[in-house]
C-alpha cells in the first residue's frame, strides 16, 4: 500500500469532498502500517489504535470506510484477493451512541447570514446567491458548484385552488448516489440568483465561478468554483454574521428545520433534500426533539440563583 496505489484507487471517487477525506485517511493508514500487509487482524489493530488515540466513533467509521473502499478497489484491480479484501471489510465500525446534535440557524440568524455579503461588489452578489441556494433550497455544496443556467426552468403548476400558476424550479439536480431530483424554488431565492447572474451576464454554463475585479470592471473565469472554496465562503460569512463556525451542511439542515417549522410535510422536505429514507430527513429537522420547548422548561422548579 503506497501513495501511487491510493491515487489509482481514488480515481473512481466522483465526489471531491469524499476523495479528500479518503486520501487523508489512507495516508494516515500507510504511515501507521509502516510496510505491513493489510489483514483482518491488522485492521482490527488499527481500529484499536484509533480508539486509544481518542478518535470519535464518527471519525473512526470514516477512516474504516476509506479502508474498505481501498481494499475493494484493490480486489477489483486484481491486486488483492477477494477473500482477503472481504476479510478486512469485516472489521466492525465503532458504535455511535445517541445522536449528535446538529447545527441549525434561526430565521433571524439565517436572514443575517444572507445579508452579510457586501452586495456592492460582484463577489458579494455571487456569495449571497450561493447562500440563498444553500439555505433556501437545501442543496449540498457539490450540487451548488455544479449548477448551470440550464437547471433553472419556469414551470406551470396547479396552485392551492387548482388554477394554473408558474413557478421557478431547479430541474435535474443530481446528488449523492446519482439520484436526480427537481426542486421548487421560492421567488426570493431566484431573485438573489438573478441579481448575480445579471451582474455577471451569465446566460449559460456554470453559475458560480471565480471572479476578480478592478475599479471599473471584473473578470469572470470559465471554470466552476470548487467545493472547498464554497466551504470557506460560508465559513467567512458565518463569522461576519456573528454566527460563528458554520458549514454548508448546517445551512442544508437549517432549510429542513425551518421548512418543518413552517409546516411543510416531511415527505416533501425529503424529496427536496433528495434523501432515500425519511428517517434521514427526520435527523435533519430533528423532528423527534423540540428545541424550543424542552421538558426542562416545564418542571416548575425555581431555585435561588
Amino acid at each position: 500500500m503506497n501513495g501511487q496505489t491510493i491515487d489509482k484507487a481514488l480515481e473512481s471517487v466522483a465526489s471531491s469532498h469524499t476523495r479528500r477525506m479518503y486520501e487523508r485517511a489512507l495516508k494516515r493508514l500507510v504511515q501507521w502500517l509502516d510496510g505491513r500487509e493489510l489483514s483482518y487482524a491488522i485492521a482490527r489493530e488499527y481500529k484499536a489504535e484509533m480508539v486509544s488515540a481518542g478518535f470519535s466513533p464518527q471519525n473512526i467509521n470514516a477512516h474504516l470506510a476509506a479502508l474498505r473502499f481501498y481494499v475493494r478497489e484493490q480486489a477489483k484491480a486484481g491486486q488483492m484477493t477477494i477473500e482477503r479484501a472481504e476479510s478486512v471489510c469485516q472489521v466492525e465500525g465503532a458504535k455511535v451512541k445517541g445522536r449528535k446534535l446538529g447545527n441549525w440557524l434561526s430565521i433571524e440568524e439565517a436572514e443575517k447570514l444572507l445579508n452579510a455579503p457586501d452586495v456592492s461588489t460582484p463577489l458579494g452578489l455571487r456569495d449571497r446567491a450561493i447562500l440563498a441556494l444553500l439555505v433556501g433550497a437545501g442543496l449540498r455544496r457539490s450540487e451548488v458548484v455544479g449548477l448551470q443556467a440550464k437547471h433553472f426552468e419556469r414551470r406551470t403548476v396547479a396552485d392551492g385552488d387548482g388554477r394554473a400558476a408558474k413557478r421557478w424550479m431547479l430541474i435535474g439536480v443530481t446528488g449523492k448516489h446519482g439520484r436526480t431530483r427537481n426542486i421548487p424554488l421560492a421567488d426570493w431565492v431566484k431573485a438573489l440568483v438573478d441579481q448575480w447572474t445579471g451582474r455577471a451576464s451569465i446566460a449559460s454554463g456554470y453559475l458560480f465561478r471565480p471572479v476578480s475585479w478592478g475599479e471599473k470592471k471584473f473578470w469572470l473565469k470559465d471554470e466552476p468554483l470548487d467545493a472547498a472554496t464554497l466551504f470557506y465562503i460560508v465559513k467567512r460569512h458565518g463569522w461576519q454574521a456573528e454566527r460563528g463556525q458554520i458549514a454548508p451542511h448546517d445551512l442544508r439542515r437549517t432549510f429542513a428545520r425551518l421548512a418543518y417549522e413552517g409546516h411543510a410535510p416531511i415527505a416533501q422536505i425529503q424529496l427536496a433534500l433528495g434523501h432515500a429514507s425519511q428517517a434521514t430527513t427526520e435527523t435533519y429537522v430533528n423532528a423527534a426533539q423540540d428545541l424550543k420547548m424542552s421538558p426542562s422548561d416545564v418542571l416548575g422548579l425555581n431555585p435561588a440563583i
